[in-house]
């Protein structure tokens, strides 16, 4: 167990030795060797609790949990938690956006340079873009625990914050894709000289942002519920509307058309990408309780493989076509 010494008193009261040794009436060399033994005789510990008004366990007390207890209140514990979760919610989701941003600057400065494009570049862009989207849900994870009380599941389910929300807010841009041919809200590579479809575009890809937001920061608030019905009532409720998402996505992109004439390789990464989402789904409702060891896999595992899988199957179909 660690206590305070003399140069911890000397420290939290920003105390010179000289001075100190003065007010005691020691020498400062004999200062010096009490603070590097760490002892405190019992006759200067009476002098300064009377002098400084310090707790009687002040030179007893455990130091790591006297800064452990600190820390702990210095942690927010909001008042409006769901308030709380939004706001952090999109604060994250700015700063990946903006992240995302950059990493796709360079590849766009050359394209519109009108330099020579290289396959590999672009391999490389979308690789690292995963990378970012994978990970990014741990700094997420670490920043609510560092910075408030909420527990929960906050922790097991980093690997869902970056994957869940753009799931399910997909219903919107294959909606929107109907009626824009060339809308993409990941890059905003829209018409420019058609004015009506560029505003169009650009507010519901604000839309967009706002329910990837929302429903980030009702996820980050079920997540940080303690275990019980309540929270596996909002959890369910949240898995049904990715799961509602992603089926009306495919009903939109029927309308739209083209939806079946693709390549045997597109068809296996649908089929794939919606196991997993499934998979992803019965984990979080019910495969975590039921079959706990599998953890790992429902909450980790699974999430991965659906934000990557894409760009796999993207890179092995060019690889393919360019061969």
């Amino acid at each position: 167990m660690a206590t305070r010494t003399l140069e911890h008193f000397r420290a939290e009261h920003n105390i010179w030795r000289k001075d100190l040794s003065e007010e005691l009436g020691i020498s400062e060399e004999i200062l010096e060797r009490l603070e590097l033994t760490g002892e405190v005789p019992a006759d200067i510990v009476q002098r300064l609790t009377e002098s400084y008004h310090l707790p009687e366990d002040y030179f007893t007390a455990d130091v790591d949990m006297v800064r452990a207890e600190y820390a702990a209140a210095l942690r927010r514990d909001p008042k409006k938690p769901l308030a709380y979760f939004f706001t952090v919610a999109f604060i994250w989701l700015l700063i990946i956006a903006a992240v995302q941003y950059l990493v796709r600057l360079p590849l766009r400065v050359a394209n519109t340079l009108e330099y020579a494009s290289i396959p590999v570049f672009s391999y490389i862009e979308e690789i690292c873009l995963n990378i970012i989207t994978v990970f990014s849900g741990i700094y997420l994870g670490s920043y609510l625990l560092k910075k408030s009380n909420f527990r929960g599941s906050i922790a097991d389910f980093e690997f869902l914050y970056p994957y869940l929300p753009s799931v399910a807010i997909g219903w919107l841009s294959a909606l929107v894709s109907i009626f824009i041919s060339n809308f993409t809200p990941a890059d905003l590579s829209f018409d420019i000289f058609n004015t009506g479809a560029f505003a169009t575009a650009i507010a519901l890809s604000l839309v967009s942002a706002v329910l990837e937001v929302a429903f980030l920061g009702f996820f980050l608030n079920a997540a940080a519920l303690a275990d019980g019905s309540k929270k596996d009532k909002q959890l369910k409720i949240l898995c049904a509307v990715v799961l509602g998402s992603q089926i009306l996505s495919y009903i939109f992109m029927i309308i739209r058309g083209g939806f079946f004439a693709v390549d045997a390789l597109v068809w296996i990464s649908r089929i794939l990408s919606f196991l997993l989402l499934l998979g992803t789904l019965y984990g979080i409702c019910f495969g975590a309780k039921r079959m706990p060891q599998l953890k790992t896999v429902w909450y980790t595992v699974l999430p991965i493989a659906a934000v990557i899988l894409p760009t796999l199957f993207s890179i092995l179909r060019d690889i393919i076509f360019l061969s």
